[in-house]
């Protein structure tokens, strides 16, 4: 049987149809495709009409047959402003796999000339094999198959686990709390609903190292990657740092299931440890009046491996975190800032 189909550039009249068609392949609510398209495009800073919004194939009958979203997000390649593009959502109808529409899409996807950066993160096994056959390069860090569990309740957690040795271990990481929770006087942690206008300069200024590619934030792009729509209002949460009324750092975290936050990005001025710390212990202390169980935490970065408290994590498998890119310039690989929230997992 001679199988055809064809690929173009999503169009606002797949808008209705391509709602319906991710709930039935995914097992998705249609509000939450809906939402996705609005957060991905049209409330995003970064898109403009001369990039696509993802792209669709149909059946020579028409029949929606595949779709994959391209989210762009605004980056930092060697010094420069750029716009990097996180490919999403690849999904295609259950009786058409095997017949080439994923890597047609994926074709596509690579084939776009109008951004610098192209990476697929998170991805399935099929996925990650699929970008790897078109050619994109596969970036392999230590955090992306580490993780730290930083307890929101450490003495609760190793009661239920430690039988007899449960009081002596929960008295040593009870004190240890004790000590590493002296706020410094200089430093006031709070959540936020969102960045103001006179964040910009701190904003601009924190980091997680000294890298010269990195993903960009300034406040219109942070307020719609953490606080764009009601979904991602309900699952996140940022932390900022202030010396007096001065940014000096934040941290952002994602709800992940009942019992578990992710860490996103942490960032400081002059990417200081010190500032980390006292981020991260806030983070430990507000999951904790939530009655979260623990922190995932990927030390994506010096900043965040030196800030980890000692005696508050330990390794644990938490799954690997895949990543294929594609640069439109050649820059340094090794000088290459990449965290968690590139791609689906900051943006989903």
């Amino acid at each position: 049987m001679i199988v055809t189909f064809t690929v173009r550039p999503f169009e606002d009249a797949d808008f209705e149809e391509t709602a319906n068609f991710l709930p039935d392949v995914f097992g998705v609510g249609r509000l939450f495709a809906a939402e996705n398209f609005t957060h991905w495009w049209h409330q995003n800073p970064s898109w403009s009409p001369d990039i696509f919004r993802g792209w669709v194939a149909r059946s020579t009958g028409g029949q929606l047959i595949g779709f994959m979203a391209n989210i762009p997000l605004p980056y930092m390649i060697d010094r420069t402003r750029s716009v990097c593009c996180a490919a999403s959502s690849l999904v295609v109808h259950p009786e058409w796999r095997g017949h080439g529409v994923a890597r047609a899409i994926g074709q596509a996807f690579l084939d776009q000339g109008s951004v610098g950066l192209l990476v697929g993160t998170e991805s399935t096994e099929p996925a990650y094999r699929l970008w790897r056959s078109l050619g994109m390069l596969s970036l392999d860090r230590p955090w992306q198959t580490t993780a730290y569990r930083v307890l929101a309740d450490g003495k609760g957690w190793i009661a239920g686990r430690a039988g007899a040795l449960a009081g002596a271990c929960a008295d040593l990481v009870q004190r240890s709390l004790t000590a590493l929770s002296r706020p410094s006087s200089a430093i006031r942690v709070e959540r936020i609903e969102r960045f103001e206008a006179s964040d910009a300069s701190g904003l601009e200024r924190s980091s997680a190292s000294t890298s010269t590619t990195f993903p960009l934030r300034d406040v219109d792009s942070a307020n719609w990657l953490f606080f764009g729509s009601d979904r991602i209002r309900r699952t996140r949460v940022v932390l900022a740092a202030r010396s007096g009324s001065e940014l000096i750092g934040y941290l952002a975290m994602k709800r992940r299931g009942a019992i578990a936050y992710y860490l996103l990005e942490c960032r400081t001025l002059a990417a200081d440890p010190e500032i980390a710390r006292q981020l991260l212990w806030a983070a430990r202390v507000y999951a904790q009046e939530q009655k979260i169980a623990y922190l995932i935490v990927r030390p994506y970065a010096p900043l965040v491996s030196v800030a980890l408290p000692p005696l508050l994590s330990w390794r644990s498998d938490q799954g690997v975190v895949t990543f294929c890119y594609q640069a439109k310039h050649d820059f340094n690989v090794n000088d290459w800032e990449t965290s968690p929230v590139d791609g689906d997992v900051g943006v989903n």
